[in-house]
């Protein structure tokens, strides 16, 4: 059977990106939840100059080619959405008890219903320490950030529920970048 150029580029091209999805995006995802957010600012830029270099070596695109374009048309999140959406997916499933009893009791203190309240009520009580490096540490960080979410997405209890949710909420919209011709992975 003949292959036409254009089969054999799409093939290529496939293939690149599976492998930058299996490999280099497992890599930079693995741990991603507990210490992104206490890294500092030079750190995350290099993450992001990580994931761009593997984009435009999977699309084979030129050096100047814009991030966000990029990003958009391989269907990529930036590493801070892929963080916060990975931490409130994990601090999620604690909330709800799908973890180990340990990892439960560091969770922050839930606060008193109050049903005359007609403000904002917070979801949990505010932690004691008051450093900067404790506030960005997981716990703080994700209790405030799950309480900014809206209450379509946090009155989910099945995890998988939750993370479609969310999914809808913080990630971009993919689009079907490589679905022509006969492979399996388009």
């Amino acid at each position: 059977m003949a292959f036409n150029s254009l089969e054999i580029n799409w093939a290529i091209l496939v293939n690149k990106s599976v492998l930058f999805l299996s490999i280099v995006k497992s890599v930079l995802d693995f741990a991603l939840p507990v210490y992104y957010h206490t890294l500092k600012v030079c750190e995350k830029q290099r993450l992001e100059q990580i994931q761009y270099k593997c984009a435009k070596l999977t699309c084979g695109a030129l050096h100047f080619t814009s991030q966000i374009k990029l990003n958009n048309e391989l269907g990529l999140e930036t590493i801070a959405t892929r963080a916060d959406f990975l931490s409130l997916n994990t601090f999620h499933k604690i909330l709800v008890g799908r973890t180990r009893p340990l990892v439960r009791s560091c969770m922050p203190t839930p606060t008193p219903f109050n049903e005359h309240s007609t403000r904002h009520r917070k979801l949990f009580l505010p932690y004691k320490s008051n450093s900067i490096k404790f506030t960005n540490s997981f716990f703080p960080k994700m209790a405030k950030k799950y309480e900014n979410l809206p209450i379509s997405c946090r009155s989910k209890g099945d995890p998988d529920l939750f993370k479609e949710e969310l999914r809808s909420h913080l990630v971009p919209k993919r689009y079907k970048f490589l679905s022509r011709g006969r492979y399996p992975y388009s």
